[in-house]
C-alpha cells in the first residue's frame, strides 16, 4: 500500500549479452542464479540425509507422534524448518527480483508451480520433487515455445489435473495403505 503496485527493477549492474549456450543466450545473472541454486539444493541435501538434525526431521515428518515419543524436539524442528525454508525462499526470491524485477505477485506463480510439483513428485520422495519440478519446468518452457506464453500457467495445471485423476498419490508417491480389522 505504501509503495503501490508498479513493478520495480533490481539491476545488478551493466547489461550484458550474456553467454551462447547451445544455440541459446544465458545472462550472467541467470548462471549466477543456476550456480547459487545448484549449491542450495546441493547443501539442502546433504542436510536432509547426512546430518542428525536431517535424519530428526525426516522422521518428525514421517511420524510425529513416533519422534515425539523418541525425545525428538518436534516444535524445535519445525521452527528450523520454517527458518530454512523462509531463507531458501528468500534467496530465490532476490534471484528471480535480479532477473524480471519486484511485484507484490512477483512469487504466486512460483508459489503455484511448487504446488503442482509437490503433488506431482509425491510429497515425501526427495527425487519425486527434483524430477516434478524438472517436468513442470520443461512443460512450461516447452508450452511457452510452442503455444505462447500466457498458456504456461493453464498447462501447468492441466497437467496437475490429469495427475490427480490418473495418479493422486505422485508419480514417485506411494498408495496409502489401507488397514483391515479383523474380528
Amino acid at each position: 500500500m505504501i509503495f503501490g503496485d508498479t513493478p520495480r527493477a533490481l539491476s545488478p549492474g551493466e547489461v550484458s549479452p550474456g553467454l551462447w549456450v547451445w544455440g541459446a543466450r544465458i545472462t550472467t545473472t541467470q548462471c549466477t542464479s543456476l550456480v547459487i541454486s545448484l549449491v542450495l539444493l546441493g547443501a539442502t541435501h546433504g542436510l536432509l540425509l547426512k546430518t542428525r538434525f536431517g535424519k530428526q526431521l525426516r522422521a518428525s515428518a514421517n511420524d510425529p507422534e513416533l519422534a515425539w515419543i523418541c525425545g525428538i524436539e518436534r516444535d524445535r524442528i519445525m521452527l528450523w524448518v520454517f527458518v530454512l525454508g523462509s531463507s531458501l525462499g528468500g534467496v530465490a526470491g532476490i534471484l528471480a527480483a535480479l532477473e524480471v524485477g519486484m511485484s507484490p505477485a512477483m512469487g504466486m506463480s512460483a508459489l503455484m508451480g511448487g504446488v503442482v510439483v509437490t503433488v506431482l513428485g509425491g510429497r515425501n520422495s526427495l527425487v519425486g520433487l527434483w524430477i516434478g519440478a524438472l517436468i513442470v519446468g520443461a512443460t512450461q518452457n516447452l508450452a511457452g515455445w510452442w503455444i505462447g506464453s500466457q498458456w504456461k500457467d493453464g498447462i501447468t495445471f492441466a497437467l496437475l489435473i490429469l495427475l490427480l485423476v490418473f495418479r493422486p498419490q505422485g508419480l514417485f508417491g506411494h498408495k496409502p495403505h489401507s488397514v483391515s480389522v479383523r474380528q
